[in-house]
């Protein structure tokens, strides 16, 4: 299936809420089919269990704008391993959570990556970086001011993780084989790839991973998702 006719643009970014008043979550859990309901009920904790089905809600809820169809039309294929996909389609996704917040994105231009991370404090931001970083990464986060270097080792991280959810590697290889230093305000390209820091609000780092091409696929502001799913 291919972009239908009017379609938002190339790629979609949505930022989106997950902890939800029950009758919102009611209405997103309404679209989701049997195994993502299976895979909810295994979850322990209630708010796993909600973030679960307030996630796939979002997601199908987004995807079916660009599919024009109904959420619950939406044609994921979600395996236990692997990639997730929406079967017989142009449309690529990329999901990430972290703790109440998600950042989907929707793309018509090949694979994409993002990844999202609340902000945090590292006890110790100088051995996050010698653990996780190359030298060129760790001396980037040398020359941050000390307040700012927690912050600069989760921009730096959520490039790397969204340019493995983009190449599916995810964690099999050493987070240390990917370089992703860039000149500010320009992206990290890596191979066929580039991998761009978002503006994703206060309290959050987030990146996105799209093909390096020419033209640039162009990267939008994040968007919430305002519609009712009902």
């Amino acid at each position: 299936m291919s972009a239908p006719a009017g379609a938002d643009p190339p790629l979609v970014l949505h930022r989106v809420p997950l902890d939800l008043p029950a009758d919102r979550l009611a209405r997103l859990g309404a679209s989701l089919d049997g195994d993502e309901r299976r895979r909810a009920a295994a979850f322990h904790a209630a708010t796993d269990r909600d973030r679960f089905v307030a996630r796939h809600g979002w997601l199908r809820l987004a995807a079916g704008r660009q599919l024009g169809c109904p959420p619950e039309q939406v044609p994921l294929v979600a395996p236990r391993d692997g990639k997730p996909w929406l079967g017989g389609t142009q449309l690529r996704f990329s999901v990430s959570r972290s703790a109440g917040a998600a950042l989907i994105a929707l793309s018509w231009s090949g694979e994409v990556g993002v990844d999202l991370e609340v902000l945090r404090e590292e006890p110790d931001p100088l051995r996050f970086a010698a653990r996780w970083f190359t030298p060129a990464e760790r001396r980037a986060v040398q020359r941050a001011p000390a307040d700012q270097r927690s912050r600069r080792c989760l921009e730096l991280w959520t490039r790397k993780e969204a340019y493995l959810k983009a190449t599916g590697a995810g964690l099999a290889i050493s987070p240390r084989s990917v370089e992703v230093v860039a000149p500010a305000g320009q992206p990290a390209r890596i191979g066929a790839w580039a991998v761009h820091q978002l503006d994703a609000g206060a309290g959050v780092a987030a990146a996105v991973a799209v093909p390096d091409r020419q033209p640039p696929i162009p990267i939008p502001p994040l968007t919430p998702l305002h519609a009712d799913p009902a």
